[in-house]
């Protein structure tokens, strides 16, 4: 009898917990359903009310979310950026982009790096950028924070003067850059790098050939020609992935 007393009161338990969690999954949706379908393209405020029109579909963005306060925040950041870019027009994410960012971003505990994730959904919903790309996702998911820092502190270098200037030394040219391991954690710069958001600058030497006598050709003069190469990365360019990715994810504001 006791046995049956202890399972009753811990189904009530159970029912209770349940109960509270789909009273916070219905005020979450009552809250931001509207945002998330502008986001997929379907009517979410519907679906913790159980009027499912596609299971398959509820089930997999519900799968997608870790932590419901994340997710909270997230859609908050996101409408504050386009409120602040004056966002009037948005358009649908990619269930491929946004199931993805949705995941990552809702399991991420540092904040400046969730910031960067509100961003880059952001973007994806503004009409006017440029749609984003299932790598841009992939490629900030394997970031940290201080991955981050150092990518942010170089678009601020490569907007001087002094990092769009060759430079010599003795015979060396060394081309336009901004630092790299030369100032920042070697580590960061590695991933940034691994992942295509930077590349080495190059190097320029000039080779000399002195003049001389050819069975073939007979006598010749002296040859100079110039020789390019990448260097270390000590001092890197940002490539074209790292400019589009980092306007995306908010590092980048030309």
């Amino acid at each position: 009898m006791s046995n049956e007393i202890e399972l009753a009161t811990e189904t009530a338990k159970a029912t209770q917990e349940a109960s509270k969690t789909i009273g916070k999954g219905i005020d979450l949706t009552q809250r931001f359903g509207g945002f998330l379908e502008r986001v997929f393209g379907r009517a979410i405020e519907d679906t913790v009310g159980l009027y499912w029109t596609d299971v398959v579909a509820m089930k997999r963005i519900e799968a997608s979310i870790y932590d419901v306060e994340k997710l909270v925040s997230l859609l908050e950041k996101a409408q504050q950026r386009l409120d602040e870019k004056g966002v009037s027009t948005i358009r649908l994410v990619p269930a491929k982009v946004a199931l993805p960012l949705l995941e990552y971003a809702t399991v991420e505990h540092e904040e400046d790096l969730h910031t960067l994730w509100a961003n880059l959904l952001a973007t994806g919903m503004d009409a006017q950028e440029e749609q984003i790309h299932r790598k841009y996702v992939t490629t900030l998911g394997e970031m940290t924070a201080e991955d981050a820092s150092v990518l942010g502190a170089m678009f601020k270098e490569a907007e001087k003067d002094t990092s769009k200037k060759e430079t010599r030394d003795d015979s060396l040219v060394y081309g336009p850059g901004v630092d790299g391991t030369y100032n920042y954690d070697v580590t960061a710069v590695i991933t940034l790098n691994r992942l295509g958001l930077i590349e080495p600058s190059y190097i320029k030497f000039k080779t000399f050939v002195p003049g001389g006598h050819d069975d073939r050709y007979g006598d010749y003069g002296p040859t100079q020609n110039e020789v390019s190469f990448p260097g270390d990365l000590s001092s890197v360019n940002i490539t074209e992935f790292g400019f589009s990715f980092g306007r995306a994810i908010g590092l980048h504001n030309p």
